[in-house]
């Protein structure tokens, strides 16, 4: 996959803890030049960090993390062109399989996962939040058509929810669809963390 490997077999951490660590990490800096010691610093507009110079670059940058030490409120998201974060796992497995996970692959050189395919929705379905929708459903097959049953869940943080859903479907913000309107599904199999 690589062209080049660089094996280091001593490692030390800058710090005992998250915040100063991944700021050095980000930066490449000691502690003492970037000035990340406390939990109320963020990593500042003046240090430099590796997405910000991969993106002058031209490479694009994404990162998906669950959030806490390295939210963005702490800087860490410069230089990023998307930046997930969220501290649920439902909602980090699917950023997961949404953003990363065709990157690696591409990396790696393996096929892309399945494309994603219409299914006539079994019931209604309401997005009242201000942004897309993920939301889990089980997929039926039957007569050569595909219907998509949406999973009942108390949110993104659900994960007895997204355990009994074999699909993931797209539901535009600000948007109510009827039981027989189509939608966007995203197949769970061995290639996805669904």
């Amino acid at each position: 996959m690589f062209r080049d490997e660089l094996v280091v077999d001593v490692c030390r951490s800058p710090a005992a803890w998250t915040l100063p660590s991944h700021a050095s990490i980000f930066s490449s800096l000691p502690i003492t030049r970037h000035g990340v010691r406390m939990p109320e610093d963020r990593v500042p507009e003046n240090v430099p960090v590796l997405a910000a110079e991969l993106a002058r670059r031209g490479y694009r940058t994404l990162a998906v993390t669950g959030g806490g030490l390295v939210d963005a409120r702490y800087g860490f998201d410069r230089g990023f062109e998307t930046y997930v974060s969220s501290a649920d796992p439902v909602s980090a497995a699917v950023g997961f399989d949404f953003f990363v996970r065709a990157a690696l692959r591409t990396m790696a050189g393996l096929p892309p996962l399945p494309a994603p395919f219409a299914a006539a929705l079994l019931a209604p379905v309401r997005n009242a939040g201000g942004r897309l929708a993920l939301l889990p459903g089980r997929l039926h097959f039957a007569g050569g058509t595909v219907a998509l049953e949406p999973v009942t869940t108390r949110g993104s943080h659900d994960i007895l929810a997204q355990a009994g859903a074999d699909a993931i479907f797209l539901v535009p913000n600000g948007t109510s669809l009827r039981a027989g309107e189509s939608v966007l599904v995203y197949p769970a199999g061995t290639d996805t963390t669904l």
